[in-house]
């Protein structure tokens, strides 16, 4: 360090030092002292304690000739000091790296993987609120539809038994006030009184069969018999009736029970008129396998003459076949036997087509 020269120069310590980039200290040199020639300049460094001190190398020289040496020196003791550091510290991160390497691609894909677990469950949320945004609109669709078709199915059951209710008086009690007609114009008195009384079995049977429902078939028969056995008893006809066997026939509907009624009233009728019977057995109960209801209906008369079947067949076909059923025809030694086969569940929608009529 060029001290003397400094001092020769008249800059004190403190200047030199910080040119140098040392310590400021203020120190005063006696310029008195100095003398033209060599000076020499005894410094002593004082240390409290047990604390080791020491002086750097001092340098003499010129400002020129002192100044690179300076700068490598705060570039040694100030910039490499940080350039090593921060090489142990580049050293310290790669040995980190490559030690543990693996832990961090492990984190590194876990965090990416979390991050789209994250993006797909958000996906699928709103995914799950737009489909049930769809489902409510669908439901509300169907039931409007469903409300809909209620409607329409309601009014085509009002316009069946409309068209049934007219179909029925028309083919009984129409024919009976024919009837009526025909034997006032010829004063037949006796018959008379019959055919009315028959037209009006047949208007009561049409009209106690709007009040029967579901599972509510032997309510039918046992109305059926009541006005059945003083028609009959007028005639001298016996009545032989046993439904207590008869299983439970679900799916009833008005339209079923007038039809089954109407089936046991033609195979009666038959008997009465064609066969001229003096007993009638009418018995039910399952078939032999147990998945349907048999009714079935003896006279003891004349037996049944094969034939093709009159419009009373037909009708008795036509009804069977409406309710999902059969009806078969025996002829006896001394009688006509008739065997009405109903399903367990009647059918909702009735069938148009017609049933095999077997007759043996």
């Amino acid at each position: 360090m060029d001290i003397l020269w400094g001092i020769a120069k008249g800059f004190t310590y403190a200047e030199i030092a910080e040119q140098l980039g040392i310590s400021k200290q203020t120190v005063p040199v006696p310029t008195e002292r100095l003398v033209a020639g060599r000076n020499a300049i005894d410094l002593r460094l004082e240390v409290v304690g047990i604390t080791r001190g020491f002086l750097s190398s001092l340098y003499i020289g010129s400002s020129e000739q002192l100044v690179p040496h300076s700068r490598l020196r705060v570039f040694l003791l100030e910039h490499l000091r940080l350039m090593v550091f921060a090489a142990q510290l580049l050293m310290t991160v790669g040995v980190l790296v490559v030690y543990l390497y693996r832990p961090l691609m492990l984190i590194a894909f876990s965090v990416i993987l979390m991050r789209r677990l994250g993006l797909s469950l958000q996906r699928l949320d709103g995914a799950n609120a737009y489909l049930k945004q769809r489902l409510a609109q669908q439901e509300m669709e169907l039931a409007r539809l469903h409300q809909e078709e209620r409607i329409v199915a309601a009014q085509r059951v009002r316009d069946e038994e409309r068209q049934r209710l007219t179909v029925d008086l028309h083919d009984g009690l129409s024919g009976h006030l024919a009837s009526i007609i025909a034997l006032a114009e010829r004063q037949e008195a006796a018959t008379i009184e019959q055919t009315a009384r028959e037209a009006l079995d047949d208007l009561r049977l049409v009209i106690h069969s709007l009040d029967i429902g579901d599972r509510e078939l032997p309510v039918a028969l046992a109305s059926f018999r009541e006005r059945l056995m003083r028609q009959l008893k007028r005639l001298g006809i016996e009545l032989d009736w046993s439904i207590s066997k008869l299983p439970e026939v679900t799916g009833v509907t008005p339209a079923h029970a007038l039809n089954v009624l109407r089936i046991l009233q033609e195979a009666i009728t038959n008997a009465r008129k064609h066969g001229q019977a003096t007993r009638i057995t009418l018995r039910a109960g399952p078939n032999a396998d147990g998945k349907a209801a048999v009714i079935v209906v003896d006279n003891e008369g004349i037996p049944f003459v094969r034939c093709d079947g009159g419009s009373g067949l037909n009708n008795m076909r036509w009804r069977a076949a409406r309710l999902g059923g059969t009806v078969h025809i025996e002829t006896l030694a001394n009688g006509t036997r008739v065997i009405l086969a109903l399903p367990l569940c009647l059918p909702e929608n009735h069938a148009a087509g017609e049933p095999t009529v077997v007759l043996a």
